[in-house]
């Protein structure tokens, strides 16, 4: 257990847990939303972005790789509203069309710098699963900044939020435009997923928005606890998942984080069932 006072175990632990916080906490919006799949094109679509980010500055610089994600994964996500608004396509459907072909377009861009032998491209291919041990301390510093953005987002305009997701036609009579309010889960969304992108990958990132919401969803019905919680158990996930692929260094950070998180969400249905199940019982007696 010597690894806990480890200095880079500290910080990969401090970049997890600002990675889930903001990802569990965008993700609610988006099990509300009835939009769970859009965090997976977002996480698919962002290849595309960090590796044309890579091609044209040079740079592994985190905040440089995460604009290229965020403008890639905004993309992605106005492809899937024009293929849903220009044709009979479903909007699942469209998802799928979208992801798969940005995830493969990320791909050949990985191909061509690797083929190409340009310098600064090692690591890259990490994206794909993750590598939250690779974490540098200016990193974590562009999480911070970048997750207390959406954080203070969130904050700022929950209220009009909640009425754009709950009751859009009497937001749009009180002067709050759905669309932009969409568009804005949308964005904070993508910049979520692509500050993320090193700790799960694009593989995995989409567990990191719904598995915190999905429990959380189990223990509340009211939006602003159901935010509240599933930070609450990203944090814990994210922790235990650390500290799993600490304890067994050749285990990635993040497939041990989603698999935490998908025990909690497991433990938590396994939990509101027995409850289910006493309250049955008490309305026999």
């Amino acid at each position: 257990m010597s690894f806990l006072l480890n200095p880079v175990f500290l910080l990969v632990l401090l970049g997890v847990a600002l990675v889930t916080t903001s990802a569990s906490a965008i993700g609610c919006f988006l099990y509300v939303q009835r939009n769970a799949l859009l965090g997976e094109t977002l996480a698919h679509g962002c290849l595309p972005g960090i590796y044309c980010a890579f091609l044209i500055g040079g740079t592994r610089n985190l905040l440089w790789l995460t604009l290229g994600a965020t403008l890639s994964g905004l993309v992605s996500s106005l492809l899937v509203d024009l293929i849903v608004s220009k044709t009979r396509v479903s909007r699942d459907a469209g998802m799928a069309v979208v992801l798969s072909s940005m995830f493969g377009l990320g791909v050949v861009l990985l191909s061509f710098i690797q083929q190409a032998d340009l310098p600064n491209q090692n690591g890259l291919e990490d994206l794909f699963f993750g590598n939250a041990a690779a974490m540098s301390k200016s990193d974590v510093i562009t999480i911070a900044t970048l997750s207390a953005f959406v954080w203070m987002t969130l904050f700022v305009f929950f209220r009009k939020i909640q009425l754009v997701l709950f009751d859009p036609d009497f937001a749009e009579i009180q002067g709050v435009s759905p669309t932009v309010f969409r568009a804005l889960i949308s964005t904070l969304a993508a910049v979520s997923v692509a500050i993320g992108i090193q700790t799960a990958g694009a593989i995995l990132m989409a567990a990191l928005l719904i598995a915190p919401a999905a429990t959380a969803r189990l223990w509340t019905n009211r939006l602003g606890p159901m935010v509240l919680l599933s930070i609450v158990f990203g944090l814990i996930g994210g922790g235990l998942g650390t500290l799993c692929s600490s304890a067994a260094p050749k285990m990635p950070t993040g497939p041990w984080v989603v698999v935490c998180m998908t025990g909690l969400f497991g433990i938590s249905v396994l939990l509101s069932r027995i409850s289910r199940w006493k309250a049955r019982l008490k309305s026999r007696i």
